[in-house]
């Protein structure tokens, strides 16, 4: 049996099959095939153990009972907002939408951010440093409405299985422009989610010019202004199966009730097409 359900969005009837969802997450299987970023330990998972009792039935007690530690922003896939820079809390169990979110998935092949002409913190002083730039997604973002821009989905190409295991610590992987994030905003986008493990490039000198571009957060600053747009999100190190085509759907953003400003997520990705 299929979950059916129609949604009139721009005057147009859609379809889509709440029972066919697509896990964009990736597993954590505590191990160190796990993506990591910044030599950051893995998460790990071990019996709980206190006076007399180690939960752990192979041992012979009455059930698992396990101790989890992670880092969030480091092991593998998440979900953050404005509290990540800001010096007072914000959590992001406040702040995610809880239903379906209006999308658009899309690919994205990074291009040389110097010969775009574009521009990042620190500036980029080879033609070699690739990003992804409001050059190479605007030539395919345009082809949805700002209705299914609420929450937009990136893959990169190429789409290598290595991004489920990557250990990320070198400047060699791709991310975003200034010019690409204002992009976003302008063009509607409340949910960014995305395979790389960071919008911004991994060591900056701590800039994150991606990341205060998105929240409109003063450079150097921890305060959110006027211009701060605190309801934004960021889910980083998805993971989206060439078996899942481009086009529009919607998004649930699924996460522990953490009071902090980023948790574990699981988005699930679920296809629409005219009714």
């Amino acid at each position: 049996m299929s979950l059916i359900s129609n949604v009139l969005i721009d005057g147009v009837s859609f379809k889509t099959n709440l029972e066919g969802g697509q896990d964009l997450s990736i597993p954590l299987s505590f191990s160190d095939q796990d993506p990591c970023l910044y030599d950051t330990p893995h998460a790990t998972h071990r019996p709980f153990k206190a006076e007399g009792l180690i939960g752990d039935t192979r041992l012979g007690v009455s059930c698992n009972v396990a101790t989890i530690e992670l880092t969030p922003h480091c092991n593998g896939t998440h979900t953050e907002c404005v509290g990540h820079l800001t010096t007072e809390p914000r959590f992001i169990n406040d702040i995610l939408p809880t239903g379906l979110i209006p999308c658009t998935l899309i690919s994205v092949t990074p291009e040389s951010i110097r010969r775009a002409g574009e521009t990042s913190a620190p500036p980029v002083e080879s033609d070699d440093i690739l990003g992804l730039t409001a050059r190479c997604i605007a030539s395919v973002l345009s082809e949805s409405s700002p209705s299914w821009r609420r929450a937009l989905i990136i893959r990169t190409l190429p789409n290598l299985d290595l991004k489920k295991s990557a250990q990320h610590s070198s400047n060699g992987v791709p991310f975003f422009t200034v010019e690409a994030i204002e992009l976003l905003k302008q063009s509607g986008v409340e949910h960014i989610l995305v395979d790389l493990p960071s919008l911004d490039r991994l060591h900056d000198s701590g800039k994150m010019a991606a990341h205060r571009t998105w929240w409109n957060i003063d450079s150097d600053s921890f305060d959110p202004n006027t211009d701060t747009d605190a309801l934004r999100t960021i889910t980083e190190l998805i993971f989206v199966p060439d078996s899942v085509e481009d086009g529009l759907g919607f998004v649930s953003i699924q996460i522990p009730p953490f009071c902090s400003d980023a948790a574990p997520s699981r988005p699930i990705f679920f296809s629409a097409s005219p009714a």
